[in-house]
């Protein structure tokens, strides 16, 4: 073997060790965090879920829905807006439906249909929320 061949073996080695270690800094931190989660994105916004605030509730119309927060990062803006999603649990399980946001007041913004793995921004957001409900109805069959 060459000596530049040994050194960029070498070089490789430590960068997978960095690598190694900031991954485990990373999954250290979100395990006592909250962390933004990457969902969806655009040429010019970025959606990301908070983890840990995803929860199950009733809407003032009595459906049974999924709800989390979330940030849209507007990169020509320079702005973030926060939000509140939520979808409902049958939509869920049906794999399609609207997707709602709500201002951090609770407060109806407006509603987009989704249809899960469908590829847009609704149907991404709609699958982090819609993730709890499957892994709830795996566990009580």
């Amino acid at each position: 073997m060459s000596a530049d061949y040994s050194r960029g073996i070498e070089v490789l080695k430590e960068l997978a060790i960095v690598a190694g270690l900031g991954l485990a800094c990373f999954m250290a931190h979100g395990q006592n965090s909250p962390e933004w989660l990457p969902l969806a994105e655009s040429n010019t916004d970025k959606w990301e879920g908070h983890a840990g605030t995803r929860t199950r509730t009733t809407t003032r119309a009595g459906d049974e829905v999924v709800v989390a927060e979330g940030r849209v990062t507007n990169r020509l803006a320079h702005t973030i807006a926060f939000e509140k999603y939520y979808a409902k649990v049958d939509d869920c399980r049906t794999g399609s439906g609207k997707l709602v946001t709500l201002d951090m007041a609770g407060n109806y913004k407006f509603e987009t249909d989704f249809v899960l793995h469908g590829g847009n921004v609704a149907s991404s957001l709609a699958e982090m929320l819609c993730y709890a409900v499957s892994e709830a109805d795996k566990k009580s069959l």
